[in-house]
């Protein structure tokens, strides 16, 4: 079972992260125990300028890596897939402001997630997919009112969902 990934920092012409599937992986930073603990392994991935899909579905991560390097201020704008489908452990979702050029962001099934930043969905000029199936959420980020290329809005089976944001905006939305 794939519990950790190696260090993929320095592979700056990697285009997809794939490890959907990885039920063992609990964090993509580092799992080493004892002395050999690098805390520092994965946790950014603002190196990987060229990656264009990141898929972490049915994986037991906790937490994403960063996706920006807060002293220059880069963004991961390549990045159009983000898929956290049936992350079981994934409570919180980041901002994920850098990542200016997401197009498809899936966290259905994503059971335990119970909260998402305001500035989630901030400078996503480009998202169409949203799937928040069966997730936990009881409030949407109301910058969802921004993201006004957005075509799919999926909310099956989000039974904690109290109140939905103004979408008038998102015009070209369709909610499933």
């Amino acid at each position: 079972l794939l519990e950790d990934l190696p260090d993929i920092q320095e592979l700056v012409k990697l285009e997809v992260v794939d490890v959907s599937g990885a039920r063992g992986l609990q964090t993509c930073f580092d799992n080493t125990k004892g002395e050999k603990k690098n805390k520092s392994k994965n946790k950014n991935f603002y190196h990987l300028t060229r990656l264009q899909l990141l898929d972490f579905s049915e994986s037991q991560i906790e937490r994403l890596p960063i996706f920006q390097d807060s002293a220059v201020g880069d963004k991961l704008h390549s990045v159009k897939r983000l898929l956290l489908r049936d992350c079981s452990k994934l409570r919180r979702l980041p901002s994920l402001k850098p990542l200016s050029g997401l197009q498809i962001l899936d966290l259905s099934g994503t059971t335990k997630l119970v909260e998402m930043l305001e500035v989630c969905f901030e400078d996503k000029k480009e998202l169409k997919t949203l799937d928040l199936s069966g997730t936990n959420l009881n409030e949407l980020a109301t910058t969802i009112e921004e993201l006004s290329n957005l075509s799919k809005l999926l909310l099956k089976d989000c039974t904690n969902l109290e109140v939905l944001p103004n979408i008038k905006k998102t015009h070209k939305a369709r909610c499933h």
